[in-house]
């Protein structure tokens, strides 16, 4: 070992594991701070520590002959003209950077452009931090069509800009394009403006690609206006339409697409078209918000047969993954007329589909869960291992249900269900199990007594973890519960028996 830890590389990929825990009592004596008063591993472990950072303020202190102007969003103003030997500790740390995360809040960078150009010329290069391959920020007032132009560089992959004002894009994409011509995932919160998605065709690597942009497929157009089609992997937008949705093209695809998402609230005449063809012949990933519904009785059978011609073409792909999001946020009013059992939704699954994540986040879709919809639903999805149905307190899952869940899923690893527990008797009349599920969130369940709520629980998954957040009212009471419960363990024995019988 002693050897091992003479070896520069393998010191370097080790200190690349380590960061300091700062929840520790003593975090002066972690493996991480203790490395730094050792002569022989300080390189790596300064490597370790600047590596990754969220504030640039450390580094700005390395400057000599300068001071911090409170008065002016505490920038970096300097005393006089540096020399190249003047910056060389904060050029030694600088080239250790590869990622800036500052995504807290607006916070200014620290440094206006003229400093930046002094500081640049005295370094002779053009890049402030040469190693950076991961930026993430939220940029403060202008910041975006100006200091953060110089922290681009040709070795950065990963680029999020969140919030910030839309149109400094305009100013900020095409120095993107320039700088960082290996980039890789580029997220924004707003909208690329459309002038300049062209430039992406200078992004040959690009595979992640994350705006608000509309898209229009077109014959004409598909070249310059989604240029990056042939090798984007994830792509999460506002709205992608056909222009000619009753003779969608034949032969365009999105090859290696494999992650899709739609943020806006499209009406499912919009999205089914996408699915006629074989656009995404690679697609495992797919998100979506549930189409509106214009609260008008007399359209309720055109609307649940417009979900279902969707959800027929939607489970012709062999998808992974697949969520879909509320309408509404802050509206969970029923509507009985647009709901429909559960197993309606995949009804055109003949055999086992290859589904794993199913996240159905919307409650006006859904009737009261029955014996018979979930049968349906583990049999054309046997290996789900992430499922969520959001239910109504009028559509609670019965825990009878949730056992039948257990034993027909046994690669379930998470499951959010609403549960009513408002009316259950004791002994419990659910089955002992020892099913494998890791995560149970209890968000929309109803709980009635709690020591009976958490003893079903403990019955079915007894190695689950409670999600602490969000909680049902008495869901505090019901997590301390289980793990006095769980110190008893009053059903080991019996199911100690059942595994060796």
């Amino acid at each position: 070992m002693h050897a091992a830890l003479k070896t520069n590389d393998i010191l370097r990929e080790v200190f690349t594991h380590i960061r300091h825990d700062p929840s520790a009592a003593k975090r002066s004596k972690d493996a991480y701070h203790a490395a730094l008063v050792c002569r022989q591993f300080l390189p790596h472990a300064l490597d370790a520590l600047w590596f990754s950072v969220d504030n640039i303020r450390p580094l700005l202190s390395l400057i000599p002959n300068s001071e911090i102007v409170t008065s002016d969003d505490d920038s970096l103003a300097l005393h006089g003209i540096l020399h190249k030997a003047d910056l060389a500790t904060f050029d030694l740390y600088a080239r250790r950077v590869q990622e800036i995360h500052q995504i807290d809040r607006p916070h200014p960078f620290g440094l206006h452009v003229a400093v930046i150009v002094d500081l640049l010329d005295c370094l002779g290069r053009r890049f402030l931090f040469p190693n950076l391959r991961v930026l993430r920020f939220t940029p403060f007032r202008d910041e975006l069509r100006s200091s953060y132009c110089f922290v681009l560089g040709p070795n950065l992959e990963r680029l999020e800009v969140f919030y910030g004002i839309e149109n400094d894009l305009k100013y900020f994409f095409p120095r993107v394009v320039q700088a960082a011509p290996s980039l890789r995932h580029f997220k924004t919160s707003n909208v690329i403006p459309p002038s300049l998605m062209h430039l992406t065709s200078r992004l040959p690597k690009l595979q992640l690609l994350e705006s608000w942009n509309g898209y229009t497929i077109s014959p004409t157009s598909f070249v310059s206006s989604i240029p990056f089609a042939e090798h984007i992997e994830t792509w999460r937008l506002g709205a992608l339409s056909i222009e000619s949705p009753e003779s969608p093209p034949a032969t365009i695809q999105f090859p290696v697409l494999t992650c899709l998402e739609l943020k806006a609230h499209l009406i499912s005449s919009n999205i089914t078209p996408l699915f006629s063809q074989s656009l995404f012949p690679k697609l495992k990933r797919f998100t979506f918000n549930a189409p509106p519904y214009d609260f008008r009785p007399e359209t309720a059978n055109l609307y649940k047969e417009s979900w279902l011609n969707l959800c027929s073409l939607i489970f012709k792909q062999p998808l992974e993954f697949l969520s879909i999001r509320k309408y509404d946020d802050d509206d969970d009013d029923p509507v009985v007329e647009t709901q429909m059992p559960l197993e309606n939704y995949f009804a055109s699954v003949k055999t086992a589909h290859p589904l794993t994540t199913l996240r159905m986040a919307e409650p006006r879709l859904l009737k009261p869960l029955t014996n018979s919809s979930i049968d349906r639903l583990c049999t054309a999805f046997p290996k789900l291992t992430d499922l969520y149905l959001h239910c109504y307190a009028s559509t609670l899952a019965s825990f009878e249900i949730v056992a039948l869940l257990a034993q027909r899923l046994p690669q379930l690893k998470s499951l959010d269900i609403g549960i009513d527990g408002s009316s259950l008797s004791d002994p419990p009349t659910v089955p002992i199990l020892s099913h494998r599920l890791e995560k149970l969130c209890l968000q929309n369940s109803m709980v009635g007594y709690t020591f009976w709520f958490a003893r079903y629980i403990d019955r079915l998954f007894p190695f689950a973890t409670v999600k602490s957040f969000p909680l049902p009212d008495d869901g505090d009471d019901v997590v301390l519960a289980l793990k006095l419960i769980r110190d008893s363990r009053q059903d080991q024995e019996v199911r100690s028996l059942q595994e060796n019988s």
